[in-house]
């Protein structure tokens, strides 16, 4: 892969876009009416940051290991909402809801069925715990 000059802002790829016919246009500017023909736009070749799911981007947020304090995935949904409940009182609502709404997101590719438990709980916490 070759790569630029310059200051790299991480992996770059190589983007092949294809040439496409442009339509004539109108452009209106200072009261002034300027027709623009049509053209053929050609094809070309550039590079760019690669932003996409192999490199997985970079790190927003880190998660710390019992922030939902004796909740699990593998629990029945009573449990489960017991324990939010507990952490509710100590933490809040709003924060049990982003702690596993981000659960959620982060686990979505990795671990689906925990992302949908958490995705579940998340919206529990928001109609039952949100009250109070």
């Amino acid at each position: 892969m070759a790569r630029r000059r310059g200051r790299s802002r991480g992996r770059q790829i190589r983007v092949k876009r294809k040439g496409y016919r442009r339509k004539p246009f109108v452009e209106h500017r200072n009261g002034h009416a300027i027709h623009v023909r049509a053209t053929q736009v050609p094809a070309t070749t550039y590079y760019e940051v690669d932003r996409g799911e192999p490199g997985h981007g970079k790190r927003i947020f880190l998660l710390k290991q019992g922030g939902l304090e004796g909740w699990h995935h593998t629990q029945d949904a009573d449990t489960r909402h017991e324990h939010l409940r507990q952490v509710a009182e100590k933490d809040g609502w709003s924060t049990v809801f982003h702690r596993l709404d981000a659960l959620s997101k982060v686990s979505h590719k990795t671990e689906p069925s925990v992302s949908e438990i958490a995705r579940s709980d998340a919206n529990y916490a928001r109609e039952h715990l949100g009250s109070s």
